[in-house]
Parts: structure tokens; C-alpha cells; sequence
């Protein structure tokens, strides 16, 4: 038997990954930029976020496309700055 707390937290996962699902579809249809927008630190939170999201969404096919942009970000982030 499902509870109303589990429907509502699946309820409340959905909307975020149909709203990251949105985001990506939107971004995918504009130029890249040629400067970034997001500190390393900045770009760092996300990346958390995502994969936050991601442990969210389980087995969920969004969770997947979550963990993979959180990679392409950190990727594109490289090592930790040093500090100046």
C-alpha cells in the first residue's frame, strides 16, 4: 500500500525532474556562451544539486540525466582553483 507522503514526494521529485527536463530541452537550443556565467564554486553547488537530485529520483530515467550533466559540469569546472 503506497502512503500519502510517499505519493506526494514522488509527486514533488516529478515536478522537479520535469522541470530540470525542461531546462535542458531549453538550454540544448541556445548558443554557447563564450564567457561562463558561474564561478567554480557556483558551478560546484550545482553539480551537488544535481546529484542530489538525482539520489531523489532513483531509479527514475531523470536521475540519469541528472548524474549526467552533474559529470559534464564538473568536467567543464576541472580541478579546484587555487586560492589567490
Amino acid at each position: 500500500m503506497v502512503t500519502t507522503e510517499s505519493l506526494t514526494a514522488r509527486a514533488a521529485r516529478m515536478e522537479l525532474a520535469d522541470v530540470l527536463a525542461a531546462e535542458v530541452d531549453s538550454a540544448r537550443r541556445q548558443p554557447p556562451l563564450e564567457t561562463p556565467l558561474l564561478s567554480w564554486w557556483e558551478g560546484d553547488a550545482i553539480v551537488q544539486l544535481l546529484k542530489a537530485l538525482a539520489a531523489l529520483l532513483g531509479d527514475e530515467p531523470m536521475a540519469e540525466l541528472s548524474t549526467e550533466m552533474a559529470e559534464k559540469l564538473r568536467a567543464r569546472l576541472g580541478p579546484f582553483p587555487p586560492w589567490e
